[in-house]
């Protein structure tokens, strides 16, 4: 048994080497493909400047800013903060004054924040060492409600 499957690692082996390398033989094949299939993604981030009368320096994630705000874990807040991206990036003002509506209920007037776009890679990432690219989309200041 031990010799038959010897026999097929030899076969496999001596058709890789064979074949050009960006062919495939079924059921042997490369695993080239992970990195031909395109991994960049964008996705949004807010980074606070101030958080109530508190400068925060230097600009904070939202996902890191424990201690600062109460809610930075929120799955529910990451999920806005993803329709606000979208909505800054497509200039739908609705949807954002909706998606700001939704955030800034739970953070103290005078805090500003900005929305940026980051748009990562993560097969670069891995194999260049390269981070991803940030571009800021919109600032904001969470006004103090009406009385």
């Amino acid at each position: 048994m031990g010799g038959f499957l010897g026999v097929l690692v030899m076969i496999g082996l001596g058709l890789a080497r064979a074949l050009p390398s960006q062919q495939e033989i079924f059921p042997f094949y490369s695993w080239f493909l992970f990195a031909v299939v395109p991994n960049a993604k964008t996705t949004y981030q807010v980074f606070f400047h101030r958080v109530g009368d508190r400068d925060v320096v230097p600009p904070r994630a939202f996902t890191q800013a424990s201690g600062l705000i109460g809610n930075a874990r929120s799955i529910v807040a990451h999920r806005v903060i993803q329709r606000l991206g979208a909505a800054c990036a497509a200039g739908d003002e609705e949807e954002v004054a909706r998606q700001r509506r939704l955030l800034e209920g739970s953070l103290p007037a005078g805090t500003q924040y900005e929305v940026m776009a980051v748009q990562s890679d993560p097969v670069a990432e891995w194999r260049e060492h390269k981070t991803g690219t940030r571009k800021s989309l919109r600032s904001f200041e969470v006004e103090a409600p009406a009385p």
